[in-house]
Formats: structure tokens, C-alpha cells, sequence
């Protein structure tokens, strides 16, 4: 008996480029031109797939989460940096 391939949950690649998008969207509100601009350029970025759109909702929360994460580690990482000095 065969067995269905089960496709592997991948999680696309945060890059600098991708935080600095996110902390620019999390600064306008949800459902301007701007902001969907930036979340265009945002998903572009991460590679997201065309059916995990917007990355904000249920099929994208988990890219969502994982750039909230990242953006949280990357200030805490900026504040211990600035209070060594």
C-alpha cells in the first residue's frame, strides 16, 4: 500500500530586509494603500506562498508569529547592546 507524501512545514527565511518591513507595517493601519503596499513587499520578501495571504489571518499566522518573535529578539538583542555601552 502506498503511502500519501505529507509536504514538510517550512517557515520562510526572516532577513533583515523582511524585520524592517514588518516594524514599517506595524506602524500604519491595516487596510490603508500603504499598508498593503508594504505587505506586499513584505510577503514578496519571505517567499510566502500565494494562498498564505494576508500573513496577518489565520492561513498566515504562523509566518506572523514567527516574524513577531524575531522582531522581539532583535530589540532585546539592540537594548542589551545599548545598555553595554
Amino acid at each position: 500500500m502506498l503511502k500519501r507524501r505529507q509536504p514538510k512545514q517550512r517557515l520562510p527565511q526572516i532577513s533583515p530586509h523582511a524585520l524592517e518591513l514588518f516594524n514599517e507595517l506595524q506602524t500604519h493601519e491595516r487596510g490603508t494603500d500603504v499598508w498593503y503596499s508594504i505587505h506586499d513587499a513584505l510577503h514578496r520578501e519571505l517567499g510566502a506562498k500565494i494562498w498564505e495571504w494576508p500573513l496577518d489571518c489565520n492561513v498566515g499566522a504562523h509566518i506572523w508569529a514567527e516574524l513577531e518573535a524575531a522582531a522581539e529578539a532583535a530589540e532585546r538583542r539592540q537594548v542589551e547592546v545599548v545598555a553595554a555601552k
